[in-house]
């Protein structure tokens, strides 16, 4: 016995039965309108949030220069910028060939009469240093 072929029933009326029924275009359109707003209104919070961060960095570094004394010491020069009254910790660090760090410096900047100082310190190394950063720089709280 041959099982009965299989009715193909998609007439609107079950279709709406089994699923319910689905959204016009008006509804379509108002809810791609309010994704819409979502997405642009979380983009300009984004980037209200970024540019106040940006801003709002209390310490900036500027990388100069650096002279190689010798196999065991490296002078490192940098801008800090800052508020002119601010305390500033910077840690200095002294890099080889494989930008391993072969020494480091913690190093405070006092107040100033700019907000711009120019700071040149030694590093000592464990052995010949081929480059020398500023690694970070934090405002010490009074």
């Amino acid at each position: 016995m041959e099982p009965a072929p299989r009715q193909r029933v998609d007439d609107e009326e079950t279709l709406e039965e089994r699923y319910g029924r689905g959204p016009d275009a008006g509804q379509r359109r108002r809810r791609t309108v309010a994704i819409a707003v979502v997405v642009a209104v979380l983009g300009l919070a984004t980037v209200i949030w970024l540019a106040i961060g940006a801003f709002s960095v209390p310490v900036r570094t500027m990388d100069r220069g650096f002279d190689i004394v010798d196999d065991t010491a490296i002078d490192v020069t940098f801008v800090v910028v800052k508020d002119a009254g601010a305390t500033v910790t910077c840690r200095v660090h002294a890099l080889n060939p494989s930008f391993a760090e072969v020494g480091v410096k913690d190093l405070l900047v006092g107040p100033a009469e700019d907000a711009a100082v120019q700071v040149t310190t030694r590093v000592a190394t464990s052995e010949l240093a081929t480059t020398g950063l500023v690694q970070w720089c934090e405002v010490v709280e009074p």
